[in-house]
Parts: structure tokens; sequence; C-alpha cells
């Protein structure tokens, strides 16, 4: 049995759909407003760069369309390009966490590798946030739904972090 979940919430996953009709608008009044054609030119290379950064930011830096695979024998951490990482259960220490952004705060369950001698109990994707630590640290979070939860109750080498 194999259970996909998405790590980051619908919300911030759509965030880099926000550009797409910021850089058109860009666009737009570059090419009509330009002094000249070589600030024009020089405009839109300049627009260019700035989408390759974004896009650069949104895939790699904050990971927003990675996703975790949870098999019988570990948690498998993947992008849209590759696999990441492969936990075992032993390897791992869970937490009930939040995730919080500009907009939500929802409960969220985080694993964080026994190597870092950390436990993770939030994950803030806001302006001064945490996401690009612990995307680094490749710390695996996911939304505490029932099914998931039910699911990871039947790994008993799963080691389990409460807070006082």
């Amino acid at each position: 049995m194999e259970i996909k979940i998405s790590m980051h919430s619908i919300l911030n996953r759509m965030a880099g759909l926000v550009l797409i009709p910021m850089f058109a608008l860009a666009t737009y009044f570059i090419c009509k407003d330009a002094a000249s054609d070589g600030l024009r030119i020089f405009g839109l290379v300049m627009l260019g760069a700035l989408l390759v950064f974004s896009v650069w930011g949104y895939f790699f830096k904050f990971c927003m369309l990675d996703y975790a695979v949870f098999k019988e024998d570990g948690i498998e951490l993947r992008s849209p390009f590759r696999k990441k990482a492969f936990f075992k259960y032993d390897e791992v220490i869970g937490c009930f966490a939040y995730y919080t952004s500009v907009l939500e705060k929802k409960k969220y369950l985080t694993f964080t590798s026994i190597k870092h001698n950390a436990v993770v109990m939030h994950v803030d994707t806001s302006k001064f946030g945490n996401i690009i630590a612990l995307n680094k640290m490749q710390v695996v979070y996911v939304p505490a739904s029932q099914g998931i939860v039910e699911f990871l109750q039947t790994k008993t080498d799963l080691k389990w972090y409460s807070p006082k």
C-alpha cells in the first residue's frame, strides 16, 4: 500500500500562478511604454531573468510541488523531477505540528531525521518562515488526515515526539 500526499497546502501551491498575470501585465507595459527599443529589450530581458529566478525559487528553494509517499517500509520524499530521499520509519521522529502561512493555520505531521537531533513542531511558510531550512534538512511534513494517521499507527518502529 502506498499513500501519496502533497506537502504544501493548495493556497501555497497556487501562489506561483499569481505571477502569470503579473508578468503578462508587466510585459504589456514594457512593450507599450518603453522610451526606446534598447530599453524595451532591456526591460524584457530583466523581466525574463526575474521570471527564471521566481520559478527556480518556487521549485527548488521553497519546494512547493514536493510530495511524500508513505510505503510499507518507509517514507519517500519526492519532487516532480526526482526522488530526494528515503527514510525508514525507525530513522525519523514523527510529531504533530502546525503549518502556517499568511492566510491559514493547519494541523500537520512532521517527520524529522534522527541524525538532526531535533523535532520540527512548526512549519512556517510566511515571509520570514523556516521553510527553506526545513527543505535543506529534508523534513517531511504532510497534512494530518485521518487516513494517514491510521496508516502510521500500524508502524511500530516509528518514534513519536509528544511535548509536555
